[in-house]
Parts: C-alpha cells; sequence; structure tokens
C-alpha cells in the first residue's frame, strides 16, 4: 500500500513538473519577439485576387502595429483570422506562429468560375461554389465572361438567386473541368429565349449551343467537328456553328 501511495505521488508530482516547464515555455514563448509575417496563398495558381503584398497589408491593419515589434503573445490570431475570411476573396484563412517565431497566414482564395457583366458595366464574379463575389478594382480575372444574363443583386458570397443562371450551373462546370473549352471559350451570350451564344478565343465564328441541356453530347459533336473539319479548313471559312439540333452540328460557310 506505502509503494502504491508512493507511485501516486511521484506520477503527481511529475505532471506538476511538467505543467511548469509546459507553462515556463509557454510564457517564454509569449514574451519572444515575432520573427517576420510570412503570408501563404495555397491556390495561388493564375487567377487570385490577392498578391502576398496585399495580404501583409490587411494583416497589419489588423495588428495596428508592425508585428516586428511585437512579442509573440501580443499577435491577434484570432481577429487576424476572422478578419481575413470576411474578406470577399478569400476562401478560409490559418493564422499561427511557427517554431522560428514567424507568424504564418495561409489562405484559401476563391476562384472564379465565371464573369457575370450587364450592359451597363456592373456585375460579379461567380466563383466554383456558385457564390456571387464583388469584383475587385485592382484585378481582373481571366475567366469566362456571360453576358445577356437577367440582373440580379448582389450580395457578397451569396448564392445565385437566378433560375436563369442557376440552369447554367452544369453548363457552367462542365466548361470549368475541360482545359480545352476553357483555352477555346471566352464569353457566352444568353439570348431573350434563353439559348447560349459561344464566342471563342480565335476567329470570328460563332457557335451556337442551344439551350443548357444535353451538355456532353452537344461538346463530343462539337469536338469531332473541330477534329475533322476545323483543323484541315480552318476557321475562317465559317461564321456560324450550330449545336443545337440533335446528333448534328450545322455549320454556316462565309
Amino acid at each position: 500500500m506505502k509503494k502504491l501511495k508512493l507511485q501516486i505521488l511521484l506520477y503527481g508530482l511529475l505532471a506538476i513538473f511538467s505543467w511548469m516547464i509546459v507553462g515556463l515555455g509557454a510564457a517564454r514563448q509569449n514574451n519572444a519577439k515575432v520573427g517576420s509575417l510570412r503570408p501563404v496563398i495555397l491556390n495561388e495558381e493564375n487567377n487570385h485576387f490577392l498578391e502576398m503584398d496585399d495580404v501583409k497589408k490587411l494583416v497589419r491593419n489588423i495588428q495596428e502595429r508592425p508585428l516586428e515589434e511585437c512579442k509573440q503573445g501580443q499577435v491577434k490570431i484570432t481577429e487576424i483570422e476572422s478578419s481575413l475570411e470576411e474578406n470577399p476573396y478569400v476562401k478560409t484563412a490559418e493564422a499561427y506562429t511557427d517554431i522560428a517565431g514567424d507568424v504564418v497566414v495561409e489562405l484559401e482564395l476563391r476562384k472564379p468560375l465565371a464573369r457575370v457583366m450587364y450592359e451597363d458595366g456592373t456585375g460579379f464574379y461567380l466563383d466554383r461554389e456558385f457564390n456571387k463575389v464583388d469584383l475587385s478594382s485592382s484585378y481582373s480575372a481571366n475567366t469566362l465572361l456571360l453576358r445577356g444574363l437577367e440582373r440580379e443583386t448582389l450580395e457578397p458570397r451569396d448564392t445565385v438567386k437566378s433560375e436563369q443562371l442557376n440552369g447554367m450551373h452544369d453548363f457552367l462546370n462542365y466548361v470549368d473541368r475541360s482545359e480545352l473549352l476553357r483555352s477555346q471559350i471566352s464569353e457566352i451570350v444568353v439570348r431573350p429565349n434563353g439559348d447560349l451564344v459561344m464566342y471563342p478565343e480565335m476567329g470570328d465564328v460563332v457557335i451556337e449551343f442551344g439551350k443548357p441541356d444535353d451538355i456532353e453530347k452537344k461538346f463530343a459533336n462539337m469536338e469531332t467537328f473541330y477534329h475533322r473539319v476545323l483543323n484541315y479548313s480552318g476557321w475562317n471559312k465559317y461564321r456560324k456553328i450550330s449545336l443545337k439540333y440533335k446528333n448534328q452540328v450545322v455549320a454556316t460557310r462565309n
């Protein structure tokens, strides 16, 4: 029994000693100077709304003083994360202090799927979650342009309300998944009857897609026409290609 009590006492003292070491280490770390601010954009790729300098500026505005003058315990980690996540171009944000004492801010930015533009030049970006995102005054994403859509109000990060635009969800996702289509199609106009008209990056040809249905089959027909006809005759021989008729491609020569 005495041996058991002694073991319990030793374990208790060991636990207290460990807590003291951890506490001293945390206190020492809190009082240590911050090294530097190190922003990391996880999905930078080609389309990004924020640059590294933009992130640094946002964090410094939150901190209200240069991080290099702060102790690690003075860094407003929670405020940095929550404030950055309120930015319309940020999907997720995580901030922490690494072992070297640097403040690391990891961001995942929203990725544009398309840009909706109205006749007066206003509009918004549509991200891959089909949420609306403000246009940027400093950056224009190289993405698909949509015109002719019925207007809806912009509430940042709000989901799309328009039945017309929601009806294009599968169509836009299909285009986004295809490297060929993303590189070929620059603009889509929605006609009053709901038909889609596509304008490619190269040439003056107009591609009539029709309603945003039977998507896979229509694009398969278009790809076949590209390989069997356009690769040999060239774009300039045609002014219009129509995919809206069932199981066929109708091409109109110049």
